[in-house]
């Protein structure tokens, strides 16, 4: 089997030509850019052999593997990998020798995926996809070997392919022997393109993948330190910037080390870049005025101390009823972020205070009006809360900002059912 003669160049391509350039010029170019190119695609049936590349997820440390073979590592998710190996032939004893040296490293690993060797990534891959491991070193001789390939192999839409089913269509071959135009108009233009990709019509363009940056440092003493002062100081041409320095000092602080010291190494397989919020905890004249500057990494140095799980931010949540108006998070890094779905519009919000009682606190009322430490005067109109019911936590509340004999400001709620109780839910700041 083999495709028609073409008509013309991919639809995607069409208007990028040079002015006064001839077409079949463009064609020459155009293969000539693929055929010096040799690519290796690498499929994992299923998801159990990625399991084994743990802790890093996904296909990544699989990538970061074969850039021993070559820096041109392309993921294919989610069960695959390219490898562009033409430059790489000569240190590997030719394709055969590459194929064992690829297929050996991944043994070590337990994985055993199907490698197929094209001059065009999308061939190269939709043959191991198919479970048929070709070499295929010529362009010339790509169409031959990828037409008894099935078309399931080329990851098409399931309607797609049960329409071309229906038309007696099952193999690459013969979507290739289908009339361009035609084609295109029945199942796109995008599947076209996938067409020319496949067999080097157009060049497809394949991102990189990049190793993620580590860093590694050891440092050899010249005497046994056990005192965790001398230790920081040795340690501290190490660290970038005195705030990594401090960070440490304080796990450094509540380490019980169980030998003296001779050498240290220090690690990081994933870099962060320093954040400089120059934001300050408090404004400037307030609890001492901490400045930006002077307050930043404060979090950081307290979940140092007292640990991560004691040291957490607040976040408001789209809810009426106030137990419930907010939650826990990680503390922030910058300013305050609110939860998905928080009201937009929190300054049209009636004020509410910060401190709310865990549970509401029982008053009473004779003569039907609220009594702390004395009669509570009641402050402008009511805040109604009434919901919940679709979960079986139902409130009917009318909640009244209040002031008691000695000038503290409450929060308090009449419950608007029998026996229409009064509750201290809240005391402002």
């Amino acid at each position: 089997m083999r495709p028609l003669p073409s008509t013309g160049i991919s639809p995607a391509r069409r208007g990028s030509e040079p002015a006064n350039v001839p077409l079949h010029s463009v064609r020459r170019t155009l293969r000539a850019s693929v055929h010096h190119e040799l690519w290796a695609g690498l499929h994992l049936s299923g998801v159990e052999p990625l399991r084994r590349l743990q802790p890093l997820p996904g296909l990544e440390p699989l990538a970061n593997l074969a850039q021993r073979f070559t820096p041109r590592v392309s993921l294919a998710p989610p069960d695959g990998l390219l490898l562009e190996i033409a430059g790489s032939l000569h240190l590997f004893g030719g394709v055969e020798g590459l194929r064992r040296e690829i297929t050996a490293e991944l043994l070590r690993f337990q994985l055993r995926p199907v490698l197929a060797f094209a001059p065009t990534p999308l061939a190269a891959i939709t043959a191991a996809r198919a479970g048929q491991p070709l070499i295929v070193t010529q362009l010339a001789q790509l169409v031959g070997q990828l037409a008894p390939l099935p078309i399931g192999a080329l990851r098409w839409p399931e309607e797609t392919r049960a329409r071309l089913a229906r038309a007696g269509v099952r193999t690459i071959g013969a979507v290739l022997r289908l009339p361009r135009a035609g084609f295109a108009r029945r199942f796109g233009v995008a599947q076209l393109a996938m067409l020319d990709a496949l067999t080097g019509r157009s060049r497809e363009v394949r991102a990189t993948h990049r190793a993620p940056v580590r860093f590694r440092r050891r440092h050899e003493l010249d005497c046994e330190l056990s005192d965790h002062g001398r230790l920081l100081t040795a340690l501290e041409p190490l660290f970038d910037g005195p705030q990594l320095s401090a960070l440490f000092g304080e796990h450094l602080q509540a380490l019980q080390l169980p030998e003296p010291i001779r050498a240290f190494e220090l690690r990081a397989d994933q870099l962060m870049p320093l954040r400089s919020p120059r934001r300050g905890l408090w404004q400037p004249g307030e609890q001492g005025g901490e400045t930006g500057e002077e307050s930043e990494g404060l979090i950081d140095r307290l979940r140092a101390r007292l640990g991560s799980e004691s040291v957490h931010g607040l976040a408001l949540r789209a809810e009426h009823r106030p137990e419930f108006a907010w939650a826990i998070t990680p503390p922030p890094a910058v300013a305050p972020q609110r939860l998905a779905g928080t009201c937009a519009q929190q300054e049209a919000l009636p004020s509410r205070p910060l401190w709310l009682l865990p549970i509401p606190q029982p008053l009473a009322a004779p003569g039907g009006l609220p009594r702390r430490r004395g009669p509570l005067r009641l402050l402008g109109e009511p805040e109604r809360v009434e919901t919940g019911w679709w979960d079986g936590g139902e409130v009917a509340r009318d909640y009244y900002r209040a002031l008691d004999r000695y000038g503290v400001r409450l929060w308090v709620f009449r419950e608007r059912t029998e026996p229409h109780q009064w509750f201290l839910h809240g005391v402002f700041g």
